[in-house]
């Protein structure tokens, strides 16, 4: 797969469909790689007259990592400056990718933490954006949106040292949540025949905190503001 230096990171990336066609730029969520979309996902956006690209988001996959812990006890007090980046460098990855591919506009669809980004990119770089479409996600509103134990203690489960160990994990994940249809789906997406990047604790603290360090992405100047369509 090919590597776009964008941002001033190296990303990873895939592109699918015809490039003549409207571009859909699919944005996965906390620790998710590339490969974590359905292909059958892919395909139907593909021969619905999509062209469709999809990455991994920085410190994931194949793209570049960083470097650096944030202060947990800061970031609760709601003090983001120790954070190595936030929502808003990775809304900034995403729409550097496009220009680097030569893409002027996009619809962008994003899961979970990618919808996060979505939205962060509907706010800062709305004239990119043919539309926005935000699943499962949230504004960065604390009142709202918290996750569920259940989410929480996958997101602090311990982390895979090898590639056995993530596609056990990934059909575990798949039976708790009550998707036994996808277990099969998940254990080969998770055992797909591409470099698997053990985590580190410092990498994941960098990813569950990152929404943490970002402001809210409602009210003024906010999404409520965005021109684009957004779902």
């Amino acid at each position: 797969m090919p590597t776009a230096h964008a941002n001033g990171i190296d990303i990873e990336y895939r592109t699918e469909g015809d490039p003549a066609d409207p571009v859909l730029l699919l944005v996965m969520g906390l620790g998710g790689q590339l490969i974590a979309w359905p292909q059958g996902f892919v395909d139907g956006l593909r021969t619905r007259g999509f062209y469709v690209i999809r990455y991994d988001n920085r410190d994931c996959g194949l793209s570049a990592k960083f470097e650096g812990t944030p202060d947990i006890s800061l970031l609760l007090a709601g003090d983001g400056s120790s954070a190595p980046y936030r929502i808003e460098d990775m809304a900034d990855d995403a729409t550097a990718l496009l220009t680097e591919l030569g893409i002027s506009k996009a619809h962008v669809v994003g899961v979970s933490m990618g919808g996060m980004i979505a939205q962060a990119m509907a706010v800062n770089h709305q004239d990119r954006l043919l539309s926005a479409c935000s699943i499962m996600s949230t504004t960065g509103d604390r009142s709202v949106g918290a996750p569920t134990g259940e989410a929480v203690a996958a997101l602090l489960r311990p982390i895979a040292t090898n590639r056995q160990e993530a596609v056990d994990a990934s059909s575990r994940e798949a039976v708790s949540s009550g998707r036994r249809s996808s277990r099969r789906t998940r254990r080969s997406s998770a055992g797909a025949p591409r470099m698997h990047m053990t985590a580190r604790t410092a990498l994941r603290e960098r990813r569950v905190n990152s929404p943490r360090s970002s402001p809210r992405r409602t009210g003024p100047r906010g999404c409520t503001e965005c021109a684009c369509p957004s779902w």
